[in-house]
């Protein structure tokens, strides 16, 4: 991505969040501002404030054709599609409370920008009224329009996303399954007697799942068997306190945005940069946590001249390396300042299993997946680590992340759903260091609960769900918009863990940490 690119995409962030956060009468002195541009350099990029309001809505209705779309199973029937439709919207309005705020305000749009936007939003909205029309009877003289049926859906999801989290209440998979019910009763309730197709003309009980309701003679398994809702949480990020492109403010404003809770800052804590560790406590809110940390280097592993760790929750007057402490001595005394420590990218260091074991007993985790190391060098993935420490029994944890040293390459596309009692810094550090966590790119899961011959997933609509475990022992279940899964632990019954991996239609995954089955 050259320059020009960069800078267009951060003024379409700012204004988007912006717009979404304010209302349409932000001004491009405020977009420019928080975009870190020139006024003049925005109207480079668009020719005027409606220009840019319509291109941000252009790129916000791909993300709803991708997502939510993109989604249906063209082989399925019309209800279990208008099913997976309003399961995907529901999903992808959660997923991102910017995006819907953005949405809701577009609605109210003046007049002078409706035809533009009209046209901006024309193929969303032809293909959802599409699936709309195939449950209408066309030979009834009083059809409700099919894209009136589709905005009132859509307007009722998003209402109760803005009255939910106002109110600060989580979205339950109990709660998301009765929006859905009620969603498509109003489908039904929307079209007068006549104009329903025969076959909605009753509507039908669902259909008795796969799996029972009951939950089988197993155990919810922590974080999903505790109490309280997720808070979404990054924990290896930088800023231009290292090498990142924006200040610790910037950034931390950016995560806000983007419907995070918490989010470490993890500058490299390197003598070229002063050693820095940015202090949280400016930077926190009462709904926004900041994690003192750093990316720490000492040398070095078999294939690299430095070890690249990552402390989260280290105390700001953290002591630079002495010069004769290795990896794994930084490591255990950044352990021993109470911090969480990460085994980072290791995929794209080629870390051994060798030299990992060095840190067997002081690192909490391995960074499962790290997106900034996937985009820069295909090399994001560090489950062969994980998986051959676990084969070779160390217990560890494993977390996502993006490692974002901007806001525009990949920022937001790794992160946790975290169970804390609060979101005090040290609630989290604790829930952290207990596991308390799963790691995803987008996808979410609701619940595991295992049998000795089963084990249960129940998720956001997936295309496979995975579990593995040591060697090449693994199960499963594939398909197409699955939210719940049973099936036979198999071969994993040989397996002293295993974890799970649940992956949506458009490749992006979600890990469980390793479940081990019998007591450290």
């Amino acid at each position: 991505m050259d320059d020009n690119v960069a800078i267009r995409e951060r003024v379409l962030n700012a204004a988007t969040t912006l717009i979404a956060n304010e209302g349409l009468q932000v001004s491009m002195a405020t977009i420019a501002e928080v975009a870190q541009v020139s006024v003049g350099s925005i109207y480079h990029y668009f020719e005027s404030k409606d220009d840019l309001v319509v291109a941000a809505s252009t790129r916000r209705n791909a993300m709803f054709l991708d997502s939510v779309i993109g989604s249906l199973n063209s082989n399925a029937s019309f209800e279990d599609r208008l099913e997976q439709y309003i399961s995907a919207y529901v999903d992808f309005v959660w997923e991102d409370p910017v995006r819907a705020r953005f949405f809701g305000v577009m609605t109210y749009a003046p007049e002078t920008l409706l035809k533009a936007l009209d046209d901006a939003q024309r193929e969303f909205i032809e293909r959802s009224s599409a699936l709309m029309l195939e449950g209408l009877d066309p030979d009834s003289a009083h059809v409700l329009p099919a894209g009136f049926v589709g905005s009132f859906l859509r307007g009722a999801i998003r209402n109760l996303h803005w009255r939910l989290t106002r109110g600060k209440r989580e979205l339950t998979p109990a709660m998301r399954e009765l929006i859905i019910r009620m969603s498509l009763a109003a489908y039904r309730s929307l079209m007068p007697e006549g104009a329903r197709a025969p076959h909605l003309r009753e509507p039908k009980a669902a259909a008795s799942p796969a799996i029972p309701q009951s939950r089988p003679l197993g155990q919810s398994i922590a974080p999903f068997s505790l109490p309280g809702r997720f808070l979404r949480g990054g924990l290896h990020t930088h800023t231009n306190r290292s090498d990142g492109r924006e200040s610790p403010q910037y950034v931390v404003s950016a995560y806000q945005s983007a419907g995070y809770d918490f989010l470490a800052l993890t500058d490299h804590f390197l003598a070229r940069y002063d050693f820095p560790i940015t202090a949280p406590e400016p930077l926190s809110t009462d709904n926004f946590t900041v994690l003192a940390g750093a990316e720490l280097h000492a040398p070095r592993t078999e294939f690299s001249d430095l070890w690249h760790i990552v402390g989260v929750g280290l105390p700001t007057d953290f002591a630079p390396p002495a010069a004769d402490e290795d990896g794994p001595a930084l490591a255990r005394r950044a352990r021993a300042a109470g911090a969480f420590v990460g085994i980072a990218h290791p995929g794209a260091m080629s870390l051994s299993l060798d030299d990992a074991e060095k840190l067997v007993g002081i690192a909490d985790a391995v960074e499962i997946y790290n997106h900034g190391n996937e985009i820069a060098r295909g090399k994001g993935s560090g489950a062969y680590l994980l998986d051959g420490l676990m084969d070779r029994g160390h217990r560890l944890l494993a977390y996502a992340c993006d490692d974002a040293h901007d806001t525009i390459y990949g920022h937001g596309a790794g992160w946790i759903e975290l169970k804390a009692r609060s979101n005090s810094a040290t609630d989290i550090l604790a829930a952290l260091k207990a596991g308390h966590f799963y790691s995803t790119q987008g996808p979410r899961i609701d619940d595991i609960i295992l049998t000795a011959d089963t084990i249960e997933v129940r998720c956001s609509p997936a295309s496979a769900i995975m579990a593995v475990g040591k060697g090449s022992k693994i199960s499963g279940k594939s398909g197409r918009s699955i939210t719940r899964a049973q099936f036979p632990i198999g071969a994993l019954a040989e397996s002293p863990w295993l974890r799970i991996s649940v992956i949506d239609a458009n490749g992006r995954s979600a890990w469980s940490n390793p479940i081990w089955k019998s007591p450290a």
